[in-house]
């Protein structure tokens, strides 16, 4: 994420996919958020939900599909 001019400011992941990895970097301004493809959820979170943190600028988190319909964050600052 290059250009994050608001605290409302977020990226979508893509459909989960057992096994599947995605990075973000957040080289913004401003703290980013993080949704999960729609039907998917991201840890515990509800579906739909958005991560229970945000990534600060100048932070990444890395997100690994558990399943077809579950993201958990395996590495994130």
């Amino acid at each position: 994420v290059t250009t994050v001019s608001a605290t409302t400011r977020a990226v979508r992941l893509p459909t989960a996919a057992t096994g599947r990895v995605v990075e973000v970097h957040n080289a913004g301004a401003t703290q980013v958020k993080v949704y999960p493809a729609t039907s998917d959820r991201i840890g515990a979170n509800a579906t739909n939900a958005v991560a229970a943190s945000a990534i600060l600028v100048g932070n990444g988190s890395i997100f690994r599909a558990q399943n077809a319909s579950t993201w958990r964050v395996i590495a994130g600052a």
